[in-house]
C-alpha cells in the first residue's frame, strides 16, 4: 500500500505540475477575432480557447480487450497554433483513466495518466478535428484485485506492475453547442467516446 500511495502520488504531481505549468502560460489576455474569414477553418483570429473538461469511456487502445473510461482536462498553450493561416489551436491535456482488461487466459486492471499534446483544427463551427502526442503512465497489476499485487511485486512498482507507452492518436469533436461536444477518441491508449465540457 505504500508503494501504491508513493506511486499514485508522483504520478498525480507530475500531471498536476504541467497543468499549473500550462494554464499559467495561457493566461495572457487574448482577444476574440472579430475579423471577417473567407471560411471559418481559415479564421487565423486572433482567438480565445477555452480550458476543456472530458468525461470518457471506451476500450484501452485500438485493438485491444477491455472496458474502462476517464477524465481529461485540457490547457490551452496556444490559443492560435503552429499554422498561422489556419483556425487551430495546442492544448496540453491530462486526466486519469481505469480499465478492466480481459483475454481468455487472464484478466488485470489498469490505472493510465496521460500527459499529451493536442493539436485542434476547427474545420466548421459544428466540427473539430484534432492529432494528440505524448505519453501515459500505465500502472498494473494481474489477477489480485485493484489493490492486490502478485506475490513479491509491489503495485505500481515499474519494475513489474507499470509502463510508460505512447500516447499517439487522433480524434474529432461534434460541438453540440458553444459549451458542450461530443468526442471521439482513436489512440494507443483508448478507444471511446465521451462528452466534453468548455469552461
Amino acid at each position: 500500500m505504500r508503494s501504491l500511495a508513493l506511486s499514485l502520488s508522483l504520478s498525480l504531481s507530475l500531471s498536476l505540475s504541467l497543468s499549473l505549468l500550462a494554464w499559467d502560460a495561457s493566461a495572457q489576455p487574448h482577444t476574440v477575432t472579430g475579423n471577417p474569414a473567407t471560411s471559418y477553418v481559415r479564421d487565423s483570429g486572433p482567438h480565445s480557447r477555452p480550458l476543456d473538461f472530458s468525461a470518457l469511456v471506451g476500450t484501452p487502445g485500438v485493438g485491444l480487450v477491455g472496458f474502462g473510461g476517464g477524465v481529461r482536462i485540457a490547457f490551452p498553450l496556444v490559443h492560435d497554433g503552429f499554422i498561422g493561416s489556419l483556425n487551430n489551436s495546442v492544448k496540453l491535456e491530462t486526466g486519469v483513466e481505469f480499465y478492466h482488461w480481459s483475454f481468455l487466459s487472464f484478466a488485470y486492471q489498469s490505472i493510465a495518466v496521460p500527459i499529451q499534446m493536442r493539436w485542434d483544427f476547427y474545420l466548421v463551427p459544428d466540427w473539430t478535428v484534432f492529432a494528440a502526442l505524448g505519453v501515459a503512465i500505465n500502472v498494473y497489476n494481474f489477477d489480485e484485485g485493484f489493490f492486490g499485487a502478485p506475490d513479491g511485486v509491489a503495485f505500481f512498482s515499474f519494475g513489474g506492475g507499470g509502463v510508460i507507452t505512447s500516447a499517439l492518436g487522433v480524434g474529432a469533436m461534434w460541438n453540440m453547442n458553444d459549451s458542450m461536444a461530443l468526442r471521439l477518441d482513436a489512440s494507443a491508449n483508448l478507444l471511446g467516446v465521451g462528452l466534453t465540457f468548455r469552461l
